[in-house]
């Protein structure tokens, strides 16, 4: 799909939900359409940005979310986010840096919308009647007069006492899997051509009649050997104990040649990234969700916030990371 055919997409959802509602309107439905436009236009993104052409990037992701705000009418805050974000991102005087900034306000704006799906099955959900099914109709109760009694204000009603009813578990929706750094990963296609089974969600399955999303693939270092003087290498700490799991990425702050190179730490938190040249570089980190469950603070993970900045001669270099 290309720039175009998404921007247009964002364009016919937000005259559609800036239109009268319609009895039955679906809200939920409607988050779905937007998160799924705006993964397209930030993939298209993803591959202008690692091309090198942060310009055609930044205008597609500015595009992009100035028509989704409006179709966002129903959700203030997400409105209110974007407006904030594009006004921040303005400040910026990188062009890659503020394509970059743009990226993650669009994925914070489609983690919002599966959270409010998610939010919304926590309560129970109304259920008109005429979708109720025979077999979960409840026979109704007749209410028949006392002959015996009497009162002034006619006869008593007695009502048959009804057994308590079972509550029903809470509903809940499979959460969708969101890559932060998808716009630094390509993605891998399958090259089978028989396409793996997936739910009504879109992920993968781990057999016909399984219902359990696959866990999501571990990218790590290759264990082959690697020669410390034609990589970067190190160990990565939190706390005074070693972090294994932990995907390193290396932004570089040259706008000339911005590239990002990748590394995930292993046992006792060691890490080795072949083929990084000199440079200066920010540093982000990401825990493997499935490896390492330690919450680092949220500054370590956007190039914007983190104070991770160092200056590497090249390969050959050690560079150990000492948090807390």
């Amino acid at each position: 799909m290309n720039c175009r055919m998404l921007l247009l997409a964002i364009v016919l959802i937000g005259t559609a939900l800036q239109a009268e509602e319609p009895q039955g309107f679906d809200k939920t439905q409607m988050d779905r359409q937007l998160y799924d436009t705006l993964r397209d236009v930030h993939n298209r993104g993803r591959e202008l940005y690692n091309k090198g052409d942060t310009v055609g990037c930044l205008r597609l992701f500015e595009g992009a979310l100035e028509l989704t705000r409006p179709a966002l009418h129903y959700r203030p805050e997400e409105q209110k986010l974007i407006k904030e974000g594009l006004a921040k991102a303005a400040k910026i005087d990188s062009t890659g840096d503020r394509a970059f900034a743009l990226h993650e306000l669009i994925e914070d704006v489609r983690k919002r919308l599966v959270n409010r799906e998610i939010s919304k099955a926590k309560d129970t959900p109304k259920i008109k009647e005429e979708n109720k099914s025979k077999a979960d109709a409840k026979p109704k109760v007749e209410v028949k007069p006392k002959e015996d009694s009497k009162s002034k204000d006619g006869p008593n009603l007695v009502v048959p006492k009804e057994e308590p009813k079972k509550k029903d578990p809470p509903k809940t929706l499979e959460m969708i899997p969101i890559i932060p750094r998808e716009l630094l990963i390509p993605e891998k296609k399958d090259q089978s051509n028989k396409e793996p089974e997936k739910n009504s969600q879109g992920m993968l399955l781990s057999s016909k009649n399984s219902t359990t999303p696959e866990p999501m693939p571990i990218k790590k270092t290759p264990k082959k050997p690697v020669d410390p003087k034609l990589a970067l290498t190190g160990k990565l700490y939190w706390q005074g104990n070693p972090l294994e799991g932990v995907d390193l990425m290396f932004v570089s702050r040259d706008a000339a040649k911005l590239k990002v190179y990748e590394t995930t730490t292993l046992e006792e938190g060691r890490y080795a990234l072949e083929g990084i040249p000199s440079g200066k570089y920010t540093v982000i980190l990401n825990p493997v969700p499935s490896v390492n469950k330690t919450p680092l603070p949220s500054r370590y993970q956007t190039v914007t916030d983190s104070p991770l900045i160092f200056f590497i001669s090249g390969p050959g270099d050690t560079l150990d990371f000492l948090l807390k």
